[in-house]
């Protein structure tokens, strides 16, 4: 489940690239793993389509990236 809107995460991106500028050197590098974990969530980033037409199980799942929810 995607807690935040892809929108929302390139806004962490933008404000994340702009945060770093003029950052020493180590601590750039220690942000730097966060940027690119953010860049990855919106690499993955699925809009979920749920699956009920089996309605018969305690959960749904997405036809695109087949994670469930209950």
């Amino acid at each position: 489940m995607n807690d935040f809107t892809k929108e929302e995460l390139e806004d962490l991106l933008e404000w994340g690239n702009a945060y770093c500028i003029g950052m020493a050197t180590i601590a750039k590098m220690y942000h730097c793993n966060l940027i690119g974990k953010i860049e990855l969530m919106i690499d993955n980033y699925c809009e979920h389509e749920w699956d009920d037409t089996k309605n018969t199980r305690k959960y749904f799942r997405c036809s695109k990236c087949r994670i469930t929810k209950t």
